[in-house]
């Protein structure tokens, strides 16, 4: 999942490659990993953006779509919030000044 999670992953795919059923790639992810695979990707996916809006090069839209948030990204909005409490654009905002002070 590491290598790929910038794809449009499914659970059907993850399944297949593993050659496990739906329900028992859930139940051990979920135990190992204390996390659904579904976040598991989201929270990947978000740290990448973190360190992409850190650079400064693209704008948040194709930072999020080069990262795997391709089809909605309100959708990324919402994550990126619920898990720092901040908006993408706020993040970039407080990292440029940061920057910018030294």
């Amino acid at each position: 999942m590491e290598d790929h999670f910038k794809e449009d992953i499914c659970l059907d795919d993850i399944c297949k490659f593993l050659g496990y059923s739906k329900y028992y790639v859930l139940h051990v992810f979920q135990e190992v990993m204390e996390l659904s695979v579904h976040d598991f990707i989201v929270r990947r996916r978000l740290t990448e953006v973190k360190s992409l809006l850190l650079e400064d090069r693209l704008t948040i839209e194709e930072i999020a779509q080069s990262c795997g948030f391709k089809s909605d990204i309100a959708l990324y909005y919402k994550a990126f919030k619920r898990i720092y409490s901040i908006t993408p654009g706020q993040f970039k905002k407080m990292n440029t000044m940061k920057i910018e002070e030294q």
